[in-house]
């Protein structure tokens, strides 16, 4: 009776699957799958969250000149040894994740880090999951952030990078897929490096939802005199150098 039917609680997926059956299951799906794409690295899956890229690419165009004055006077700091380093870190990084075995990344990574994603990685075994990256390939990558410091302790870059993979996660007992990408997927992220005892290492991994900010960040150079700093924004145009003298 409507009596009956007042009193009782309306369950709105009950009445959804009456008006649409299987659109539950599609909605259950694609909330899973964008779970899922969310994460990387404090858990599996990558962000498909795209840059801005005109304005990324402004901005490493002007770290590039910066650099190519830091450089000069630090090889640390030349913009082909960064660059090379940052790609060797991302792919070393991605071929020990896949082996859950990050020996050869202990001495690339500072060691909070590091010690997060042993302790990920110990849970993956555990659940006898292989994070596999299938076609893995690095598409691009730009400077997009600079801080050079007294201290050379604090000094640190960002960069932004785009790749492509298959990404998926398979059972180390059957080699049998639990989840993940049916295709090649493309991800963008954004990697910081440190210095440390006269070596870059990584800092921090993040996604575009957050990383898309540091575009926005000026470059530090407590380095070069007001002068110098002049000179090169003269010749880079666009944001400015914060200098910390």
């Amino acid at each position: 009776s409507t009596s009956n039917l007042l009193l009782c609680p309306i369950n709105f997926f009950d009445i959804l699957n009456l008006i649409c059956p299987g659109l539950i299951a599609i909605i259950i799906i694609f909330g899973l799958s964008s779970f899922f794409k969310s994460k990387r690295h404090s858990g599996e899956w990558s962000s498909t969250v795209a840059v801005q890229k005109d304005k990324l690419m402004a901005k490493a165009k002007r770290i590039s000149v910066i650099l190519g004055v830091w450089g000069r006077a630090n090889k640390l700091w030349d913009e082909k040894n960064i660059k090379e380093t940052a790609k060797n870190t991302f792919l070393k990084l991605q071929a020990s994740w896949e082996k859950r075995d990050y020996t050869e990344m202990q001495p690339l990574m500072v060691k909070s880090l590091y010690e997060e994603h042993v302790a990920q990685l110990d849970s993956m075994k555990a659940r006898h999951e292989i994070n596999k990256l299938e076609g893995l390939k690095l598409l691009d990558m730009q400077i997009v952030l600079v801080k050079n410091y007294y201290k050379d302790r604090k000094d640190e870059f960002t960069v932004w990078l785009q790749a492509q993979a298959r990404d998926i996660i398979i059972d180390d007992r059957t080699s049998k897929k639990i989840r993940g990408d049916v295709g090649i997927g493309t991800f963008e992220e954004f990697w910081t490096l440190r210095r440390e005892d006269n070596q870059w290492k990584l800092i921090k991994i993040t996604q575009p939802e957050e990383g898309m900010s540091v575009l926005n960040q000026e470059n530090f150079d407590a380095i070069s005199t007001e002068g110098m700093v002049e000179r090169v924004e003269d010749k880079a145009g666009g944001q400015k150098t914060k200098n910390l003298k």
